[in-house]
């Protein structure tokens, strides 16, 4: 008999069985099953590609503390850096972009977290340096502790884990949320994890309303996390 276990922030325990998690290649990218690119798709690729672009043109530098690695979620590349000075700015405009290209994309995306590397001012252009030790890249953005309204999460994945068996292990997102608690389709996978197991949280994630524990308001820049663990 399936169960299922929710406590608070940090943690979900699904009962089933399935196959050990694998880790998961950098820079892999992992989709929930969807039909062929459709017009919202593209253009929510564009919009990111787009945003790359923007970040090789804003990496100007003096020194090395004057680069920001820009985030994933906007840019769709781990390797895209962006002038300290003009950060906040560039990547306001960035996400509020892609949150409009991509809002019409019923599937999430889940993709491994960047690496965290140093930076470099190589000829007055910021560039990657080598890893510096703190494991993931920092989000463009500011990490809350939030929670899912209600029972929501736990009845959500209850109903994914019934359509489909995932495999077993511990799954850790971290996600945009919008500042009326909605998730915005994007995922990051941060750690080994298996990637149908990521897509069922990231999809359970994606249907609830998250908040602050307070009930102070989300700001625009808020990110959230959760870890869940699935085993028999």
């Amino acid at each position: 008999m399936r169960r299922l276990a929710f406590a608070a922030v940090l943690g979900c325990v699904a009962c089933q069985h399935g196959p050990a998690p694998s880790a998961t290649p950098a820079g892999q990218t992992q989709t929930a099953p969807a039909p062929a690119p459709d017009v919202a798709e593209e253009l929510c690729r564009a919009q990111r590609s787009e945003n790359y672009e923007r970040t090789q043109a804003a990496n100007h530098c003096a020194s090395s503390d004057d680069c920001v690695q820009a985030g994933k979620y906007e840019t769709a590349e781990c390797d895209a850096w962006v002038s300290k000075p003009d950060a906040a700015s560039i990547l306001g405009q960035m996400r509020a972009a892609t949150d409009a290209a991509c809002a019409d994309l019923t599937r999430v995306l889940v993709t491994p977290a960047c690496p965290a590397l140093a930076a470099k001012c190589v000829a007055g252009r910021c560039s990657a340096g080598r890893p510096d030790g703190t494991g993931q890249a920092r989000i463009p953005g500011t990490m809350m502790q939030v929670i899912p309204d209600g029972r929501c999460m736990a009845n959500a994945l209850r109903r994914v884990t019934s359509e489909k068996t995932l495999p077993l292990g511990t799954v850790n997102l971290r996600f945009p949320v919008a500042s009326d608690g909605r998730p915005l389709h994007y995922f990051e996978a941060v750690g080994p994890h298996d990637p149908e197991a990521a897509v069922g949280v990231a999809r359970a994630c994606n249907v609830c309303r998250w908040r602050l524990r307070n009930g102070d308001k989300l700001p625009a820049d808020a990110w959230g996390s959760v870890m869940f663990e699935l085993k028999k």
